[in-house]
């Protein structure tokens, strides 16, 4: 009945890449390696060191009227923040119209349309890291995050001194946004946008010819289809039957 057990101080908590199993008293020194942002879906309120694995699955909702980007948890659909659509023409309406997330490279960029900038963020941290001005009412996004390039396409026309007939294309390959090609098409209003990555096309549909274009960024090749062959032949010819969106 007199047996003496010592008091061994250390880490306790198993989950610790330092965890000592023949400690009797936890030191607080144990180090927990996890996801130390708040924000992020994975946080990990015992972390100590944060071992960048961190996943940030949040929504980006664009409120025209108030010029800001809603920050929008999807687990329970709480605004997380507002992120102030900013550009060198603060002084003006940005009217902040479409985003899209870069999850590979851990960014995402919108399209102002009234000040025809385009913003890039990081997914992480929600700040702003570059600004370009691509003009003519810039709309809908499409990115290729294997090549690090964003495409850009335009308004539905509301007049018809704003038509523009051009997608362009951004690359952020150095971290910031720069300009790197514009196709001009045959048809103006090219608005619906998507990137294939399987055939590396980028495809636009003209909301005022019915016509549809598959794009080779790589040749600048661009190959044309009739999405009304009964009634338009013609790419050049604006018919705004189907207006396809």
């Amino acid at each position: 009945g007199s047996c003496i057990y010592e008091e061994i101080e250390g880490c306790t908590d198993a989950t610790a890449i330092n965890y000592n199993p023949d400690a009797t008293i936890d030191d607080g020194s144990c180090i927990i390696e996890g996801c130390m942002n708040e924000e992020a879906n994975n946080y990990n309120v015992n972390a100590t060191i944060d071992d960048g694995s961190c996943i940030y699955e949040k929504l980006y909702v664009t409120l025209q009227s108030a010029d800001t980007i809603a920050v929008i948890k999807p687990n329970d659909l709480s605004v997380l923040k507002e992120v102030y659509v900013e550009s060198p023409m603060n002084d003006m309406a940005q009217m902040p119209h479409d985003v899209i997330v870069d999850h590979t490279n851990h960014f995402w960029f919108i399209s102002s349309m009234m000040s025809g900038f385009i913003n890039m963020y990081d997914l992480e941290s929600d700040e702003i890291i570059s600004s370009l001005v691509v003009g003519d009412q810039p709309a809908l996004l499409a990115v290729d995050e294997n090549n690090k390039k964003l495409y850009i396409s335009r308004m539905m026309p509301m007049e018809e001194d704003n038509e523009s007939s051009v997608i362009h294309e951004l690359s952020y390959e150095n971290d910031i946004l720069e300009s790197s090609n514009i196709f001009d098409l045959q048809f103006d209003a090219p608005h619906a946008l998507a990137y294939d990555q399987i055939s590396r096309s980028v495809f636009t549909a003209s909301n005022t010819n019915d016509y549809l274009a598959k794009i080779d960024p790589l040749t600048g090749g661009v190959d044309y289809q009739t999405l009304d062959p009964f009634f338009n032949n013609n790419p050049n010819l604006p018919v705004n039957r189907l207006k396809p969106n």
